[in-house]
């Protein structure tokens, strides 16, 4: 390996390790306060994703739900995980995995892609969701489905696009 080829590789790890300290700090309920968002909103998480967290049907739109689900993995947030997936869909029994998994990797950021508003209780984003797992940066590339049920959106399933 090149002197510049480490040299790069020694970068990432920094960066990496820096993510990961935000993500750590983010996770304790002080801090989530006054951080920014982490849905990529510019928005500090107090005015954007936490009044959604608090009251999920703050959610008015299936992207609003999408962003405020990037932020509960972020934050390793399983109970609202859970709560904004459709009943029919929920991963109850895969809970714990959840927790751990999301907890694990180190999140960068969420592009939506598109939006598509089919109507009042079906609508559709696409959305990349980068994040480094085992120091391999990677992503989730989908188009998700998402209903209304009880009067508030809900993440329903999704399609990988490749």
């Amino acid at each position: 390996m090149s002197k510049f080829s480490k040299l790069v590789q020694k970068q990432k790890e920094n960066k990496a390790a820096k993510k990961h300290r935000f993500n750590l700090e983010a996770i304790t309920n002080a801090n989530r306060e006054i951080v920014m968002c982490p849905c990529g909103s510019h928005q500090t998480y107090k005015n954007c994703c936490a009044k959604i967290h608090q009251d999920i049907t703050k959610a008015e739109n299936p992207i609003d739900l999408m962003r405020s689900r990037y932020t509960a993995f972020v934050f390793s947030d399983v109970d609202y995980l859970l709560k904004s997936h459709h009943t029919s869909t929920r991963p109850v029994a895969e809970a714990k995995e959840i927790q751990e998994w999301s907890s694990s990797v180190v999140w960068e950021k969420l592009e939506v892609l598109n939006e598509e508003l089919v109507n009042k209780t079906l609508g559709y984003v696409t959305f990349k969701a980068h994040f480094v797992e085992d120091g391999k940066e990677t992503m989730i590339y989908e188009r998700s489905r998402f209903v209304k049920e009880d009067k508030y959106w809900t993440y329903i399933d999704g399609q990988h696009v490749s």
